[in-house]
């Protein structure tokens, strides 16, 4: 029942914002292989069906919409963002307010995005964490990665909405937030997958990163609060 829901859900979210296409490929790859110690039938039985058939429930309008008029759905999910919408922005320019419509001012607005701020400790924090797993050899094996396939399917899950950041034109800076809370569920799983050691190894940065972040955020929280009449 639950592999069915997380398949009505996940479909219910990429009808509802075609971003989260992006998880598609690698829950479909992972229901087919994962976990390592069914078998492929068992796999089918029990994760890779009953997802399929939520995820056509809960798709069934997009589908419905697709099926009934093909060329109007790529022209309103696909055409319309890769040539009317460039082509406005270009003829209507707004000096104070450029539009990132080429690889490296989309590349400008990745930087400000992931480099800046609480966002900087979230990618200082993965860095952490993937030294750490290297260190412990946890990954550095073939079966060390398929046993702990939920760190690799969230970490093909982070690359992917980072890289799918940059395809939509022009760019906006809410594209390239999609990733990061992948990223915050990837350091949560990657802590988890440490031994005791590494743990121990890894409390010190996590209390700073937590201060810092702390520190960095409470005073855009409070000038965003409510004012006292």
């Amino acid at each position: 029942r639950l592999t069915a829901l997380s398949g009505f859900l996940l479909a219910v979210a990429v009808g509802f914002k075609a971003n989260y296409a992006i998880l598609l490929p690698p829950i479909a790859i992972a229901a087919i292989l994962v976990p390592p110690h069914l078998t492929m039938r068992a796999r089918l039985i029990r994760f890779t069906l009953p997802l399929l058939a939520g995820g056509i429930i809960g798709g069934a309008p997009t589908l419905y919409f697709l099926v009934s008029d093909p060329s109007g759905f790529v022209a309103h999910v696909v055409s319309f963002h890769r040539g009317p919408q460039i082509g406005y922005w270009r003829a209507n320019a707004d000096p104070l307010d450029p539009k990132a419509i080429g690889l490296s001012a989309k590349m400008l607005m990745a930087q400000r995005s992931w480099l800046s701020a609480t966002n900087l400790i979230v990618l200082l924090a993965l860095a952490f964490y993937a030294t750490l797993g290297l260190r412990g050899g946890q990954f550095r094996s073939w079966s060390g990665a398929i046993a702990r396939w939920p760190v690799m399917l969230l970490l093909a899950i982070t690359a992917l909405a980072a890289i799918v950041s940059f395809l939509p034109t022009p760019a906006f800076p809410q594209y390239f937030t999609i990733a990061l809370p992948f990223a915050l569920m990837l350091i949560a799983l990657l802590h988890g997958s440490l031994d005791a050691d590494g743990r121990s190894l890894a409390r010190p940065f996590l209390v700073a990163a937590l201060v810092m972040a702390a520190l960095i955020g409470t005073p855009i929280l409070l000038s965003t609060a409510p004012k006292a009449v």
